[in-house]
């Protein structure tokens, strides 16, 4: 049976999609009073909200500031994609080594659907931009979700929405793209053919590329002083 989502659960869900898409910028303090107010609650699911978001990674807590949305820093996005590289490695080599036909026409279909859609930075309206959004996050979850430890899969999950923050942030500072279209192709079809070395090798190039690229927008956005 299907249970309703508490308010502490809805208010953790907004907060964290603002976070993300860059509606709260880094360092912004969160006044439990005024979030109250907005959501139009008591404090009590407020603070529930904050302290799971603050247990994730997402705010920060002192005992000075109160709450405030985690900083934005070269140094953390490089130990994210460091992470991010060495756990869906682990998934995507027990994934080819374990997933059935399911998992490869998974993989197969995941890809296809984001193929036919137009990337980040073309034209596009909003929900165009979030309809993409969710189809790489599936593309991504597919290639690792024949692992045999779903709490690997978590992890791997909660880090590519951490560089997703980053990856918004740095499209919103131009970033140039690169051709990830091509990128996911050749790591959908290596996984299926059972290629792991290949696999794991396009896997790993893709992530890179694209945290240079936000590397490179964040340090030209520090040169010009906006962090």
């Amino acid at each position: 049976m299907k249970t309703e989502p508490t308010q502490a659960s809805t208010i953790y869900e907004r907060i964290r999609s603002d976070i993300m898409n860059g509606t709260l910028a880094a360092d912004t303090k969160l006044k439990t009073r005024y979030l109250a107010a907005r959501f139009e609650v008591g404090l009590s699911p407020i603070r529930e909200a904050l302290s799971r978001l603050s247990s994730e990674g997402w705010v920060v807590q002192s005992d000075r500031r109160g709450f405030s949305v985690v900083p934005v820093t070269v140094d953390e996005l490089w130990d994210l994609h460091r992470a991010r590289c060495m756990l869906n490695e682990i998934g995507l080599r027990e994934s080819i080594e374990h997933g059935d036909v399911a998992w490869e026409e998974n993989v197969l279909l995941s890809y296809i659907r984001i193929s036919r859609l137009r990337r980040p930075g073309d034209v596009m309206a909003t929900k165009d931009i979030e309809h993409w959004n969710v189809q790489h996050r599936a593309f991504h979850s597919s290639l690792i979700m024949a692992c045999r430890s779903q709490r690997l899969v978590r992890y791997c999950e909660q880090l590519f929405d951490e560089i997703e923050r980053y990856r918004r942030l740095g499209l919103s500072y131009g970033t140039e793209r690169s051709n990830v279209g091509d990128g996911h192709c050749g790591i959908a079809d290596a996984a299926v053919a059972r290629d792991v070395e290949l696999a794991v090798r396009l896997l790993n190039e893709h992530f890179t590329r694209t945290v240079e690229q936000v590397d490179a927008a964040l340090r030209n956005q520090q040169g010009k002083g906006a962090m």
